[in-house]
This record gives structure tokens, C-alpha cells and sequence, in this order.
């Protein structure tokens, strides 16, 4: 028998471990579970379709379809949030043109 055989040589250390998931799969998958601690899942997700709470994909979508219906039934505070956006945008701007003609 030859030294190099597979039963006597140790598995590497990747095999041993499950395979990463993507940093936004994570980052997904945290969020919604922030949202549920805090009891902020609308009362209406995934009643259109259903969600697996372990599948990212999944759940991106369906908090999707809940900002796309929040912005249908109230687009007064969606401009209101793009305005906002645009203005601290500006704003942002405007301080780093500030601090970079200081220096």
C-alpha cells in the first residue's frame, strides 16, 4: 500500500466546511430577521407567494414586491423621500467641496 493512500491523509480544511453564502445573501437574510425581531414584516408578505425564510432570493423578492406596493399606494412620501434624498446628496456635495478648499 503506497503512503500517499486517501484513507491515510487528512481531508483538507475546505471540504470540511460548507460553502459560503454571497455577503448580500447574508446581509439579506440578516435584515429580514432584524424585521422580524422588531416586528416590521407587513401583514400581507407572502400571502402572493410563498417565501422559504432560509432562501435570500426569495426573501429580497418578496420585500421587493412590499416597497413596490408601499410606494404605489403612497407616492406623496415616496417624493418626499427622493427630494429628501436629493437634498442631502446636495448637501453632501457642497461639505466636501468645503473641506477640500480648506486644505
Amino acid at each position: 500500500m503506497s503512503e500517499t493512500s486517501s484513507s491515510t491523509q487528512p481531508r483538507s480544511q475546505g471540504a470540511l466546511r460548507a460553502p459560503r453564502r454571497p455577503l448580500l445573501h447574508r446581509l439579506a437574510l440578516w435584515l429580514h430577521g432584524q424585521a422580524e425581531r422588531f416586528d416590521l414584516v407587513p401583514t400581507e408578505y407572502g400571502q402572493e407567494v410563498q417565501v422559504d425564510p432560509a432562501d435570500a432570493r426569495s426573501v429580497a423578492a418578496e420585500w421587493l414586491r412590499q416597497g413596490k406596493l408601499w410606494a404605489a399606494y403612497n407616492p406623496e412620501q415616496v417624493l418626499a423621500l427622493k427630494v429628501g434624498a436629493a437634498v442631502l446628496g446636495l448637501v453632501l456635495v457642497a461639505l466636501a467641496m468645503l473641506a477640500g478648499s480648506i486644505r
